[in-house]
């Protein structure tokens, strides 16, 4: 694959700074990534990369993904992007439901009571979040569609772990560690979403008729996905007991043959298994001077046989249960898809049409260099289809995370209105200024307009001030008072000072006697319970200037934030 023009490097340059969407799946073997922006109103992929997990090269896992993860995002500007990361795991359950129609609070109430009945775990440990769709039911239905999903806390907080505070250092767009010494705040993922909405998003950009049932079996190391899809909407899910992993297992099997015992290691088998896949029966041939197709074909077909039942038996639960359509066809994503033969080998057992699936089938490229190795372009499917994400339905993000985003947009709202108000107020004095030079002899009624503006003006300018301060959800004026009623007269503050969400209290006490006021404890026990909250002493030292005085550091929390 040759190297992107420069006309398409600036591009996508050009592209990649702005508003983009990157998706971000962390497999058992590689990071793959996607990012995806708007181009000539159309959403288009604009850069991937696939970074391998290299195990043996670090003394933990997690240190391993990390460091993918960093090498996979090297060449991305993530810094005015939303994140959107893919949950495949063997406990993310995914499930559409019936619900009668009812009030929004009402109706999450019956939800969780119905997700309860399905999770295998518990709904205290468990993120969840759902979502209506009715398609084809009306207004007047008695019936919601909802699209419900889960997945134990843990699995979500060890996925946020890989973006914690510091990350980013070495990424474009983010700053390094400042003079005093702050790490960058990491990579904020704006969406966790489960393995089978990212993949619905591919689906629809396949091209399937309306009234087609679609069964997208992603096929991965670990686990085994089954999602069924009806005019491209996600209609049933369930996990599969079969992995590729299985496959290599069942070749380390022994076999007694004329030779004796043979048996293979893990790395030889994984080797046949990749270059061999299912092998037909009327082609017998020895490999690697060990083993014959065969013999080959026979130590799989015990989880070839199991991965077909399992197929079987989620399509008549399906066609039962969810009273579900025929299945029309099959199409095969993921690593584990890619053994040879294995479409074949599906189709005769089952009867339907099985076919290869294209991550990029219908999805708009840059240019052709966005995908490196097209051979390689299936380890995308999850990543590509997070980057499509519209950010509107299924989000796993803890709550307090979400409540986080939240906050941060009403912030930036007021920041925004803020700004207006100062545009405007300028636009206003200049146009005032500008009617004075134009006409000298309305200079007098100029003047008394401006005079007439003067105090809306400082009206609006002290607005401007608060909106700052409330964006911050930090009220100066009562705690200012709240101090300056509690500061004792053995004790003088130095310095105030606020910055991420905390107060830092700077000042100096003297020793107590018998005239002197409350000690240094019993101040911070009284701003404990006034408006500020979690006050601690980080720092009591002599004081150079007065030997009978001490120097403190307090740093504490406004009540509420």
């Amino acid at each position: 694959m040759g190297e992107p023009d420069k006309q398409n490097l600036k591009i996508q340059a050009k592209l990649g700074s702005g508003k983009t969407v990157v998706g971000i799946d962390i497999g058992t073997g590689a990071v793959n990534i996607a990012q995806v922006a708007k181009y000539k109103g159309r959403n288009t992929l604009i850069r991937t990369a696939v970074s391998d997990i290299n195990i043996k090269d670090y003394p933990t896992r997690d240190e391993a993904i990390l460091a993918a993860l960093r090498e996979g995002l090297s060449g991305f500007n993530t810094k005015k992007a939303k994140v959107v990361c893919v949950v495949s795991s063997p406990h993310t359950c995914v499930r559409k439901i019936a619900a009668p129609r009812m009030p929004k609070d009402e109706l999450r109430q019956a939800v969780v009571l119905e997700a309860k009945q399905f999770l295998p775990f518990s709904m205290d440990e468990a993120i969840f979040d759902f979502y209506v769709r009715d398609e084809g039911l009306g207004k007047k239905a008695e019936k919601l569609n909802v699209i419900v999903a889960a997945v134990p806390r843990e699995t979500i907080l060890t996925l946020m772990s890989y973006f914690r505070p510091g990350f980013s250092g070495l990424l474009p767009g983010h700053k390094r560690a400042d003079k005093k010494g702050r790490k960058p705040s990491g990579i904020k993922v704006s969406a966790f979403v489960p393995l089978a909405l990212a993949l619905e998003n591919i689906v629809k950009k396949s091209g399937y008729k309306k009234d087609e049932a679609v069964a997208a079996i992603e096929m991965g190391a670990e686990i085994t996905e089954l999602n069924v899809f009806s005019n491209s909407r996600l209609q049933f899910s369930r996990k599969i007991p079969f992995a590729g992993k299985d496959i290599t297992k069942s070749l380390t099997g022994a076999l007694i043959t004329e030779k004796g015992r043979v048996q293979l290691t893990l790395e030889e088998a994984e080797e046949i298994k990749r270059e061999y896949g299912i092998p037909g029966i009327e082609d017998n041939q020895m490999v690697k001077g060990k083993i014959m197709t065969n013999q080959i074909l026979s130590l799989i077909r015990a989880k070839t046989e199991q991965l077909v039942h399992e197929i079987e038996r989620s399509f008549d639960f399906y066609r039962e249960s969810i009273r579900g359509q025929k299945i029309n066809r099959i199409v095969l994503y993921g690593g584990g898809a890619q053994l040879k033969g294995l479409p074949d080998c599906l189709r005769k057992e089952l009867g339907v049409e099985v076919r290869l699936g294209d991550p990029l089938e219908g999805v708009e490229l840059l240019c052709d260099e966005v995908v490196e190795n097209t051979q390689e372009a299936h380890r995308l499917v999850l990543a590509a289809g997070a980057a499509l994400s519209d950010l509107q339905g299924i989000n796993l993000c803890p709550a307090e995370a979400k409540e986080r985003t939240q906050r941060s947009f009403v912030q930036g709202a007021f920041a925004v209105i803020a700004f207006c108000v100062v545009a405007v107020l300028c636009f206003s004095f200049f146009g005032v200024l500008a009617e004075v030079a134009e006409n000298e002899k309305k200079a007098g009624k100029a003047e008394a307009r401006f005079q007439e503006l003067a105090p809306g003006l400082e009206k609006l300018k002290a607005g401007y001030l608060l909106a700052r301060v409330t964006a911050g959800g930090f009220y100066w004026e009562e705690v200012l008072k709240e101090l300056g009623r509690l500061v004792p007269p053995n004790m003088y503050l130095k310095e105030i000072r606020y910055e991420n969400d905390v107060m830092v209290l700077k000042g100096v006490v003297t020793r107590r006697d018998k005239t002197d006021g409350p000690s240094l404890s019993q101040f911070m026990v009284a701003l404990e319970q006034g408006l500020l909250k979690d006050v601690q002493l980080v720092n009591l030292m002599r004081s150079e200037e007065n030997t009978s005085a001490a120097e403190f550091e307090i740093i504490c929390k406004v009540g509420g934030q």
